[in-house]
């Protein structure tokens, strides 16, 4: 692969750690990334649009979420520099990929279609989207005594929830950066992956 000067990506991690029994000392993290090339850098740090709505009350639930424009506004929305920082030469290619999916996901998440939620694998999301399938608006819709189907078309109206995913910094970082490098796949926790979980694999890949 012919490496290029001009293309590179900077992940930027702040770790998550476990405090005390009551949660005392617990930090969640955050995780980034910045895309440079040829004049066109690109920056994503995804975080929810009001933190309030992210709380132990509303753990289930997923809510709109937004990108930072650069590594300063996550340094003063964290309190300080990233604990770990990796910086990788890119390929055209490689480069041109993960730019193509921050675009996607810069998208959605200003559309509303990609939401933030710590616990993206245990989330109301995934059955509220089961119940607005066709077959499921089939399934509710029959006549209760003969077991027909009423043959209305209200799914149309909730279509558009099938379009809704959710994830956080760590998951959508690791995202971006699975379009140019080979990494280890999301675990099946509440909360996927999370960031000191997604500096340890790309340290590995980097190092290969």
């Amino acid at each position: 692969m012919a490496f290029r000067p001009e293309y590179r990506a900077k992940f930027h991690i702040w770790e998550t750690r476990t405090g005390d029994e009551e949660g005392n000392g617990t930090t969640v993290g955050h995780s980034s990334i910045d895309l440079e090339g040829e004049g066109n850098g690109r920056y994503w740090s995804f975080r929810p649009r009001n933190s309030l709505f992210v709380n132990p009350f509303l753990a289930f639930f997923p809510t709109l979420g937004k990108s930072e424009t650069s590594l300063d506004s996550d340094v003063q929305y964290e309190g300080k520099t990233p604990d770990r920082s990796f910086e990788v030469a890119l390929t055209r290619e490689q480069h041109d990929a993960m730019a193509a999916e921050v675009d996607t996901l810069t998208e959605r998440a200003n559309a509303g279609k990609l939401l933030y939620h710590l616990f993206p694998n245990a989330s109301v999301l995934s059955p509220v989207k089961l119940l607005a399938t066709r077959t499921a608006h089939q399934e509710v819709g029959k006549c209760p005594f003969s077991e027909q189907k009423m043959g209305d078309d209200r799914d149309e109206s909730f279509s558009g929830l099938l379009e809704v995913e959710e994830g956080h910094c760590a998951s959508t970082v690791h995202q971006i950066a699975s379009r140019a490098f080979v990494l280890p796949a999301q675990d099946r926790t509440p909360w996927g992956i999370h960031p000191s979980q997604l500096g340890n694999q790309l340290d590995r890949v980097i190092e290969e």
